[in-house]
């Protein structure tokens, strides 16, 4: 048996960190997990439900989530224009497998495939939309659908006549997982998650399951927001799951009163990584110090946490923290943030908070701060004489 050893542990995350893996681009890695295939199919199957997709092209772990939540998103994309737009370019290159094509093509095809209005690409609306294009092929591109043959997408910014040669790959037939329910007898969302759901109970899919799917996959479990059995699963079985992120992970397990969150030690964290803190966003840093004063303010009784440790707080209270937090570390802020208005860097952190449920918005005058973040505390420290941060 190859499990519990580091490359059998770096096949695991590597699976969960990436959408696919392509052999072409990381051929020893691919390779390593076409080496541990057995003991993947089995670990995935029994502890997530998940499968695992292995092909002469690429590897894909199929990650299928429990809830839908608002960090799941298409970072790149700005609004629902823009999912629309990809769907019609996915239907376009449903048979076009090695196939080269035009952008006209493509522009064609979406007229023929966009619901409800017609679509221009001429004249301002035009431009709005051919940005909205670039920015979905940008995407596809990024995943290995579709490249560049000739010539510079760019151009079609300023130019709807902008020709672009394509080539179509193999990838195209992997990306979207088969249901086996028809999405077209679904009128809502509220149907999608319906059938969806149905789906995961004739597959077999368990609490344990999905226990463990919100543990690897989202920032953290708030009693709250699971089925009473799931969060009593969680007690019950703390050592047993425990110990499998131990053997398995390079994370530790965290249960609280009423959270439960994976962490990682600093030393340990990876910069590829998307954990929060993240180094390279400045709003996180953001985070960290309003995090800080939130706490001193708590401890001086100036807040008071509820019985679960959550702060409750009106956008007035969140902007005047925010204030607090511009006098201590402004020194630190970037020359975008310094310039910026008080009520933009609110919206810019109550969001970015939220991604990670570290709050929760109630209403437009109201909000809470979760307790996860009162675990979170940073500062500043200065070296010798220089003052060297």
């Amino acid at each position: 048996m190859k499990a519990y050893d580091e490359n059998f542990i770096s096949c695991i995350e590597a699976l969960f960190d990436n959408f696919w893996i392509l052999r072409k681009e990381k051929e020893d890695l691919y390779y390593l997990i076409r080496e541990y295939e057995n003991e993947l199919r089995t670990y995935f199957n029994k502890n997530f439900h998940f499968r695992l997709v292995i092909k002469p092209e690429f590897v894909k772990l199929e990650k299928i989530i429990v809830d839908y939540k608002d960090w799941m998103k298409i970072e790149s994309f700005r609004d629902t224009k823009d999912f629309v737009l990809f769907f019609c370019l996915l239907a376009f290159l449903d048979d076009k497998v090695d196939a080269q094509f035009t952008l006209e093509d493509i522009c064609d095809s979406i007229v023929s495939y966009y619901p409800n209005d017609h679509i221009i690409w001429t004249e301002n609306e035009g431009y709005n939309n051919r940005l909205t294009l670039i920015r979905v092929i940008r995407f596809a591109i990024n995943k290995n659908l579709m490249f560049v043959v000739d010539r510079d997408l760019d151009g079609f910014k300023g130019n709807a006549s902008h020709a672009v040669l394509f080539q179509g790959t193999i990838m195209i037939k992997y990306f979207m997982r088969n249901l086996a329910y028809d999405l077209e007898t679904a009128n809502s969302f509220k149907d999608i998650i319906e059938l969806h759901a149905n789906e995961e109970k004739d597959l077999g899919v368990e609490r344990k399951h999905r226990i463990y799917r919100k543990l690897f996959i989202e920032p953290v479990i708030y009693e709250d927001e699971v089925y009473d059995d799931e969060f009593a699963y969680l007690k019950q079985y703390a050592y047993s799951i425990k110990d499998h992120v131990d053997k398995y992970s390079d994370f530790q397990y965290e249960q609280y009163k009423s959270t439960v969150l994976l962490t990682r030690q600093e030393d340990k964290a990876d910069v590829t990584k998307v954990l929060f803190p993240e180094e390279k966003k400045n709003v996180s840093k953001l985070a960290i110090q309003f995090a800080t004063v939130l706490r001193n303010k708590v401890e001086e009784e100036e807040f008071v946490q509820d019985s679960k440790g959550r702060v409750e707080l009106t956008n007035i209270d969140f902007t005047n923290i925010l204030k607090d937090v511009k006098s201590a570390y402004q020194i630190y802020w970037t020359t975008n943030q310094k310039k910026a208005t008080i009520d933009s860097i609110v919206k810019e952190l109550i969001d970015y908070l939220t991604e990670w449920n570290l709050c929760k918005v109630i209403d437009e005058y109201n909000l809470i701060i979760l307790d996860t973040l009162g675990r979170v505390e940073g500062k500043y420290e200065f070296e010798g004489e220089t003052g060297e941060k």
